[in-house]
């Protein structure tokens, strides 16, 4: 068995660590085939395999976008995007190829990539919540960031639009699909920087350049964007503000809570424009759980996190599927941070 385990652990190793080989179309398609990735995936192949899409009440081509990034990312190819395995690694190629796609400034240190290793893990579960923590015992395993940018009308400053796009994986032997925690904040970001990209195209750019970010290794303890800001790929001194999303989609379609590591502006700008929006946006203040916004709050940077504000329900166990996923939240959400990049 431990023969087994080590083999198997070398084998994610190697599939994380060719993350950083990944930024031709040759080498995608290389990586594809070896982790044997369904077409529909990495869309390489100009005559894929038709796979069925995923349901959707929503006549908005937005939302429909948004909805078949988060069947992919929950899709059983992704193994639940547990970080160092490859399930996160098949998860960070298909978020490359839509970073791609829009032709995206790649701000990584290798392409789109910032690459990092995580300490060894063991699961727990705390008050019915599945759960990671460091372990003495296991290897180190490669993880990532994903990191693109468009220029906005001042190019020396920058707002950070983030999601992290790892999860659970297979934990206690049942797959997590991480569907609100955390794809759909993932399928938010890059629906966003679609809808800026196409304003590029008309004439249009917001004030600040936009980083669109992808974490890994959040569930860990904040792992990459903790390691962002120890080795940033831009300089802080740019950064003005950062804008994370995380389990964004679940619950009632108008509510959401915000957690931030100071007193920004950022959140008062939200809460007017969701209000304008018939949203309400509480300003969470005491609370116990975090997101990617605290590894920022030893840094002059402001940063938040928007969250739905029934979170909890079904965090981080098997049903956080597709069922949970409230498409008119969905819509919200982007429409008030779409609206917020353009008054920043």
């Amino acid at each position: 068995m431990t023969v087994l385990r080590f083999f198997l652990k070398t084998i994610c190793v190697l599939g994380a660590f060719l993350l950083v080989f990944t930024v031709s179309p040759e080498h995608v398609e290389g990586i594809k085939n070896m982790l044997r990735l369904p077409e529909i995936i990495l869309g390489v192949d100009h005559n894929p395999v038709p796979v069925p899409k995923a349901e959707t009440t929503s006549e908005n081509t937005w939302v429909k976008k948004m909805v078949e990034d988060i069947r992919v990312l929950t899709s059983p190819e992704m193994e639940g995007r547990r970080g160092g395995t490859t399930g996160e690694t098949r998860a960070a190629l298909y978020i490359m190829e839509q970073l791609q796609q829009l032709g995206l400034e790649e701000l990584g240190e290798n392409g789109y990539f910032q690459v990092f290793t995580i300490p060894p893990m063991e699961e727990r579960f705390i008050k019915g919540r599945a759960l990671f923590r460091p372990s003495t015992e296991g290897l180190k395993m490669p993880s990532c960031n994903i990191l693109a940018g468009l220029e906005g009308k001042n190019k020396d400053e920058k707002i950070i639009l983030s999601a992290h796009f790892d999860h659970l994986g297979i934990f206690n032997g049942q797959l997590c699909p991480g569907a609100n925690d955390n794809a759909s904040g993932v399928s938010c970001v890059l629906e966003i920087m679609r809808r800026l990209k196409e304003d590029q195209t008309q004439g249009k750019q917001p004030e600040k350049s936009i980083m669109a970010v992808f974490w890994g290794a959040e569930e860990m303890g904040y792992l990459g964007s903790r390691h962002f800001v120890d080795h940033p790929t831009v300089p802080l001194e740019q950064i003005k503000g950062v804008i994370n999303l995380d389990s964004v989609a679940n619950g009632s379609a108008n509510s959401f809570i915000i957690w931030t590591n100071k007193n920004s502006p950022l959140a008062a700008k939200i809460q007017k424009i969701g209000q304008e929006k018939n949203a309400h946006i509480k300003i969470q203040e005491k609370h116990t759980n975090f997101s990617d916004e605290v590894s920022f709050q030893k840094t002059p940077v402001p940063a938040l996190t928007i969250l739905s504000k029934e979170w909890l329900t079904n965090n981080h166990t098997p049903e956080d599927d597709l069922s949970q996923i409230n498409e008119e939240k969905l819509d919200l959400i982007c429409d008030i941070v779409y609206q917020l990049i353009y008054e920043l």
